[in-house]
């Protein structure tokens, strides 16, 4: 009975990510179709937003996220914080760029300047991924996306910075020489609910078993009873 408990409730919890998947899908799909709006507050942003901000690039904070590929080709994400001009930042996903075979990190253009970005806020729950092993947020190359780790990079000493709590895919164009052919969202929510049809498979079974040891058990006590009398 405790194992048909589990199930049911990690079946309830996987139900419960497919509708908040649901949630993001239907912000994302919404926002590759709308106009590009100047947010009146950066810290009020939320993932699935067509944003459009003008600030400057802060490039000596460029980092490369490692291991993401494109078309099959082994290659870097690049981040880099938008500042603007009320000196709040933005963590902008830049574009994709090849990682050269001997491992070597790239280098990168940045444009100078004032700059006018487009782009989609991304959920950071999604992009963060699983990655053993501690991040050193001071690093130019990291092994997954941390807005804890950008905040302690942008916040120095203090640890505090006006920093946007999502980052945002770049969609403008940009001549930069990065890539940005990114694919239509996709969160992924079938595959919740078919995790959830799996837990509460295992609790049915797990139901049936113990019905059928209650039933045999039953049957031996009553056999039981009848040898005695």
């Amino acid at each position: 009975m405790l194992v048909v408990a589990i199930c049911l409730n990690l079946g309830a919890w996987q139900l419960r990510r497919a509708t908040y998947k649901d949630n993001l899908q239907t912000r994302a799909d919404a926002a590759e179709q709308a106009t590009a709006q100047v947010p009146a507050d950066v810290a009020a942003l939320l993932p699935g937003q067509r944003v459009r901000l003008t600030g400057v690039w802060r490039s000596e904070h460029g980092v490369l996220i490692d291991n993401r590929s494109y078309r099959k080709q082994p290659g870097y994400y690049l981040q880099m914080p938008l500042q603007l001009a009320d000196g709040s930042e933005v963590i902008v996903l830049r574009g994709w760029l090849p990682a050269a075979l001997d491992r070597k990190q790239p280098t990168w253009q940045t444009p100078a300047g004032e700059q006018v970005v487009e782009g989609i806020t991304q959920d950071p729950a999604e992009s963060q991924g699983y990655t053993l092993g501690e991040l050193d947020p001071a690093a130019t190359l990291w092994p997954r996306q941390d807005m804890t780790a950008w905040q302690t990079r942008l916040g120095g000493a203090s640890g505090e910075a006006r920093l946007a709590p999502v980052p945002v895919a770049q969609t403008s164009v940009a001549d930069d020489g990065l890539v940005r052919d990114w694919r239509h969202a996709d969160y992924g929510a079938d595959k919740h609910r078919a995790y959830a049809l799996q837990w509460f498979s295992m609790a049915a079974v797990a139901a049936g078993l113990v019905a059928v040891w209650l039933w045999r058990r039953a049957r031996r006590s009553d056999a039981g009873d009848d040898s005695a009398s």
